[in-house]
Order: C-alpha cells, then sequence, then structure tokens
C-alpha cells in the first residue's frame, strides 16, 4: 500500500495546515520564485526540476537556502518563465 501525503504539492505554502497534518515545513525564502512555479508554470518543484532536467533537490535549495543557481540555469529558468535575465536575477535576491 502506498503512502499518501495529504498537503501542499511540492511547495509549502500553509505552514500551520502542514504542521497539523504532521510535515515539518521550512520558510520559503523565494515566495516570488514559489508563485511563479506554481501559478504561471502550473506545477510544483519537481515539474519544475524535469523542466530544467534537475535534480528537485536543487530547486530545493534554491527555494529554502540562499542557494543561486548558475547563470546558464538562470537563462533557461528565464526561457521558460518568459522572463528576462535580470527579472530571474531579482528572483534570487533574498530580502
Amino acid at each position: 500500500m502506498k503512502n499518501i501525503q495529504v498537503g501542499i504539492s511540492g511547495i509549502a505554502e500553509n505552514k500551520e495546515f502542514n504542521e497539523a497534518l504532521g510535515f515539518k515545513t521550512k520558510t520559503i525564502r523565494r515566495k516570488k520564485l514559489a508563485t511563479l512555479i506554481k501559478y504561471k508554470l502550473n506545477t510544483n518543484k519537481i515539474g519544475f526540476a524535469h523542466m530544467l532536467k534537475i535534480a528537485p533537490a536543487t530547486v530545493t535549495k534554491w527555494l529554502y537556502t540562499n542557494t543561486e543557481p548558475s547563470i546558464e540555469m538562470m537563462k533557461r529558468i528565464a526561457h521558460h518563465l518568459g522572463m528576462s535575465l535580470e527579472e530571474v536575477d531579482e528572483l534570487f535576491e533574498v530580502a
């Protein structure tokens, strides 16, 4: 029997909801990027990773830590999001 995980698919948006279900939730440092992945691309971080042909853990690092992608990866992200390189660079500024 498969384990069924009820919660936000790939990107934790509601910390209280996930914690009530027993899932630990990290704070998203790059909320705008997470929002674009979910609503503009209509996917989650795993789907986004597949689009970029990278490991989902890499996207997780971008969302939850100060880790930034290489310039070549930023170009690929810009392509998929339909944004300029400068706009993508701004997504990775940590406030």
